[in-house]
């Protein structure tokens, strides 16, 4: 895969983790997605990314996906982060684990200006509406006023 054109790994490793599947072992076509996430071009990692968890939620369950959006945090950058970290806290939600969930809203709100991430500010607001009480929201306002005035910030011009 090292000759492979650019833009060309992702079909390989589908066709290898596809044929994992079929003839080999479940787990050897995980390992192929994994190496799949870390070595396709970057605007290719959040579908590989997508692809990696839904399988492995197929052939394992659900719960072994925590550490492949863990992994996917520490490889995705900007919207693709973002995208993906809401994805892993609804599956988190849908766990029963709020706290964990809460706990990667405030991850990804530091990324988020409130100014043009309007979708995660409401999605982590009806979250917060829905199962936290008046301290969690005001933590997650506090949060929200603070990212803000990060991305508010303007550096004086010199002249």
């Amino acid at each position: 895969l090292k000759q492979c054109p650019k833009g060309m790994k992702q079909i390989f490793f589908y066709m290898y983790a596809d044929i994992e599947e079929k003839y080999g072992l479940l787990n050897h076509a995980i390992e192929v997605y994994d190496r799949a996430a870390q070595e396709v071009e970057n605007d290719q990692k959040l579908e590989v990314f997508c692809v990696y968890i839904s399988k492995a939620s197929e052939f394992f369950g659900i719960t072994k996906t925590r550490v492949i959006y863990e992994k996917a945090f520490s490889v995705l950058e900007g919207a693709d982060a973002i995208q993906i970290g809401l994805r892993f806290a609804s599956l988190e939600k849908k766990l029963g684990e709020i706290d964990r969930a809460r706990a990667i809203y405030v991850h990804l709100s530091q990324n988020c200006d409130p100014e043009k991430a309007i979708t995660f500010w409401k999605t982590w607001d009806d979250f917060e509406v829905y199962h936290g009480n008046e301290d969690t929201y005001k933590d997650m306002m506090r949060i929200q006023r603070t990212v803000k005035s990060k991305f508010s910030f303007v550096a004086p011009m010199m002249s």
